[in-house]
């Protein structure tokens, strides 16, 4: 006979299941391709923007831009961004290192857009720079940054600097909304937390264990009253018998004495009789 053919019931379920460790790895390398995106296209404003500066601007010579709100002006500035410790160039050469390897480790749990975006920034930002410091003049991690960008009563910067400013203030404002680098939120972990304490205290409360020992603490009280019951019982009945004896005159006594000795069995004789 031919076997019977399983029912759609039977059959084992082939649908598309969703991987949590997957989705995790997949979420990951999204975020990480954004952060090499705008690293990339930050660093790469930066180093063209300072080509064309270098070739199209005179070294201290304004041109205005947006009139006097933004003018630009070349530059070299051997110190920091805004032209912060400028005698300090190569400390701001192993700083500049530490920030970008620093930056790199923190992206391994990346998960967050916005963070992507900020750490983005930031290494395009320092990369930018960095590249000034090796291979501009002097050269050997103490080479001048070439800075052309004046605003008013600000010190003269460049793409470089705006990426990094702007990459601290994003990280600040991720940062006080409760935005980790993995995108989770600060609000959201104490509420699971919460959550999990709730959870654990109904599981207790229903447990097998807490029903019995609640069963057997309801239980004693009659344990105890079945126990104590026929024991009072008894000594009141002993009680009772203890009185009656002490409450009997003497004449009830010695009329239970004859009655004991008229009890006595018939073949026995007495003493004083003689024998026939």
């Amino acid at each position: 006979m031919p076997e019977p053919r399983p029912s759609e019931s039977d059959r084992p379920d082939t649908g598309s299941t969703v991987d949590p460790a997957g989705e995790r790895r997949g979420l990951a390398v999204g975020k990480i391709l954004l952060l090499v995106v705008v690293a990339a296209s930050a660093y790469a404003l930066d180093q063209l923007s300072k080509a064309w500066a270098v070739s199209s601007l005179d070294v201290g010579v304004p041109r205005e831009l947006v009139g006097d709100l933004l003018q630009l002006r070349r530059t070299s500035n051997p110190g920091a961004a805004f032209s912060i410790a400028t005698n300090a160039t190569w400390i701001l050469t192993v700083v500049a290192c530490c920030v970008i390897a620093c930056t790199i480790y923190v992206a391994r749990r990346l998960r967050s857009r916005g963070w992507a975006c900020a750490l983005g920034l930031l290494i395009g930002g320092a990369l930018g720079n960095l590249t000034d410091r090796f291979f501009r003049a002097p050269g050997g991690g103490k080479g001048h940054v070439v800075d052309f960008l004046e605003l008013p009563n600000w010190p003269i910067f460049n793409v470089a600097d705006m990426c990094i400013v702007s990459a601290a203030v994003l990280i600040c404002v991720l940062a006080f909304v409760g935005i980790g680098v993995d995108g989770s939120r600060a609000a959201d972990e104490e509420d699971e937390d919460e959550e999990l304490t709730a959870d654990g205290d109904d599981r207790d409360a229903s447990s097998p264990q807490g029903s019995a020992a609640e069963v057997g603490t309801a239980d004693e009280p009659r344990a105890d009253a079945r126990a104590t019951g026929p024991v009072t019982e008894s000594s009141a009945a002993v009680a009772d018998s203890e009185g009656d004896a002490e409450a009997a005159t003497p004449e009830d006594k010695g009329v239970a004495e004859t009655g004991a000795s008229t009890a006595e069995p018939h073949g026995r004789t007495s003493p004083g009789s003689t024998r026939r």
